[in-house]
């Protein structure tokens, strides 16, 4: 399992409280989830990871943060791999090797997105650039634009593309 290099920020960033907060969450809900799954109680979970079972509902109440540790403990006892219990937008790993190189990375990037709306405008992006058919003069302009960093030159390229259905 990969975690993307900025897992810190991510995670961690005490200037970005909401993603934090929500990832805690998340993990805690997962916690939950993965105990229920086993048929065990929070005091049986707590025993078998050598905690309280207070410790045991604060996190999957989102209470408390979870260390490394502890999380490995969790993933053994709950026999899930450690990837189980981070959002997906954290994991980058991709384990289906019919993708050819540019869908993995395509996929790995989309995966590190962390703002859901900022997910539908890529995705939205991506679908309407799909349903055009690249003319060989707009494609080179295109992809200077994108080596650019150029982002109106990029959207303005695309703009003048015909749909495939025009052509």
């Amino acid at each position: 399992m990969q975690i993307v290099n900025s897992l810190y920020w991510r995670i961690m960033d005490p200037e970005n409280t909401s993603g934090f907060k929500k990832n805690v969450e998340y993990m805690g809900t997962m916690i939950r989830q993965a105990r229920e799954e086993m048929g065990m109680s929070q005091e049986e979970l707590a025993d078998r990871t050598f905690r309280r079972r207070l410790n045991v509902s604060e996190m999957e109440n989102g209470k408390t943060t979870i260390n490394a540790w502890t999380l490995l403990i969790l993933s053994d006892v709950l026999k899930k791999p450690l990837s189980y219990f981070f959002p997906p937008h954290l994991v980058t790993d991709i384990p289906d090797n019919s993708l050819s190189p540019k869908e993995h990375e395509l996929i790995t990037y989309f995966r590190k997105i962390y703002d859901e709306d900022l997910e539908k405008v890529t995705l939205n992006i991506v679908k309407n650039i799909s349903s055009y058919i690249p003319v060989d003069v707009h494609t080179a302009k295109i992809e200077k634009a994108m080596e650019e960093e150029n982002p109106q030159e990029f959207l303005n390229l695309l703009l003048n593309r015909k749909p495939k259905k025009d052509l």
